[in-house]
């Protein structure tokens, strides 16, 4: 499994290199402007128990068809403080329950369409900004996941609004600000009002780890 995922690392970012260098070509070139690479930073706080806070690095590959619409598909590594087990009535006195919480390394892959909105472009100080909307899905792999820790593999989805950015010196940036859905699993375990701990049902149970997701990407 590692090495099947090292493998797809390596291979979306080679092919992304080759198409960057592509598109540096000639003017004329049918490939230029139409594929890009770019180098994403997300910082995700949690909007409820699941995920309080993760960040993510990825490496996206995107083609564009016409001047409105673009696909992409991508891979990265996330790290997420997320919980992964609820203890219930763990004295049997009406105590409140008590969450615990752990670092977890995920491997995400992800496709997303990007739309651009072309009566919204603008232009301030030498600096032109596009808006767009975009939506991306994908599976997230838990590296560290195990039969009693099976916390945040799963399918995730991450609507965003975000401004492209092209600065005086030919770079582009862009920025975004959306909503992450990511399923999660987490360990109840129930003492049924006893005190002894001995006694308890323990059960796997799925939520969503809801979080707003701000993101920086380096678009070459």
């Amino acid at each position: 499994m590692r090495r099947t995922i090292t493998l797809l690392l390596i291979l979306l970012i080679g092919s992304g290199v080759a198409v960057a260098q592509n598109a540096g070509g000639e003017s004329d070139s049918v490939i230029r402007g139409r594929y890009r690479l770019s180098v994403d930073l997300t910082l995700a706080p949690g909007a409820n128990d699941f995920a309080p806070r993760a960040m993510q690095l990825a490496v996206v590959n995107s083609l564009s068809w016409g001047k409105y619409l673009s696909g992409a598909v991508g891979i990265g590594l996330r790290h997420s403080y997320v919980l992964t087990a609820i203890d219930k009535n763990i004295y049997g006195y009406g105590e409140e329950d008590q969450l615990t919480y752990s670092d977890r390394l995920l491997l995400p892959f992800f496709v997303r369409v990007k739309g651009v909105v072309p009566v919204g472009r603008f232009s301030w100080m030498g600096t032109g900004f596009t808006p767009y909307a975009q939506m991306t899905m994908g599976y997230a792999v838990d590296m560290q996941q195990s039969a009693r820790e099976r916390t945040v593999s799963g399918v995730f989805m991450e609507p965003a609004l975000g401004l492209d950015m092209r600065l005086n010196s030919g770079s582009y940036w862009s920025l975004t600000t959306g909503v992450g859905f990511q399923g999660a699993q987490y360990r109840v375990v129930d003492h049924h009002g006893e005190a002894d701990p001995a006694d308890a049902t323990v059960e796997m149970k799925t939520g969503n780890a809801v979080s707003i997701n701000i993101g920086i990407a380096y678009i070459f």
